[in-house]
């Protein structure tokens, strides 16, 4: 099954007043849900993302910040910091970045909808409907990194990339 259904089986099956979204490569920090429900709860948030690290296969985090990925991250959490609007960023580049980024009030299955079944931009097609619809209810907490995302060879951003001839020096 691809990420689109498997991520929607999940929403249809859950029952609970939040949906949190973790790939099995990702690792949440161990307070992640707890800030995330409180953040939730005090401000009427609708969907939340925050602030993430990369690491790499073995779970070390990459700190080089000439790392591409550390390099694009950070150009877009500056656009984030500059303008304080988190649809300036959006509509620059998927902030968000990965689906295990995304907490969201269980409503959003009536409210926006599931996942369309896009094989590479499931995610940020998601994250556009989520800000339309929940406009000053959608969050970034740039000053909690609560996400560690994996890179490895096997991401499906890099295996997009690489299919269409892109090099490896160049993707991002």
């Amino acid at each position: 099954m691809d990420a689109p259904n498997t991520i929607n089986r999940g929403i249809e099956l859950s029952n609970g007043k939040y949906i949190s979204i973790i790939n099995s490569d990702d690792i949440y920090h161990h307070d992640r849900l707890a800030v995330l429900v409180d953040t939730a709860e005090s401000k009427d948030a609708r969907f939340i993302a925050t602030d993430l690290v990369f690491i790499d296969e073995s779970s070390k985090v990459i700190e080089d910040p000439l790392f591409k990925y550390n390099y694009w991250y950070n150009r877009l959490k500056s656009i984030y910091k500059e303008t304080g609007s988190i649809k300036s960023v959006i509509f620059s580049n998927n902030i968000v970045v990965t689906s295990s980024n995304m907490f969201f009030h269980s409503n959003a299955k009536e409210e926006i909808g599931l996942f369309n079944k896009y094989r590479y931009t499931h995610d940020y097609d998601f994250i556009l409907r989520a800000l339309a619809v929940y406009r000053n209810r959608f969050l970034f907490l740039a000053d909690k990194t609560l996400l560690y995302y994996r890179i490895h060879d096997k991401n499906t951003i890099r295996q997009a990339l690489f299919a269409h001839g892109m090099k490896r020096s160049i993707f991002l």
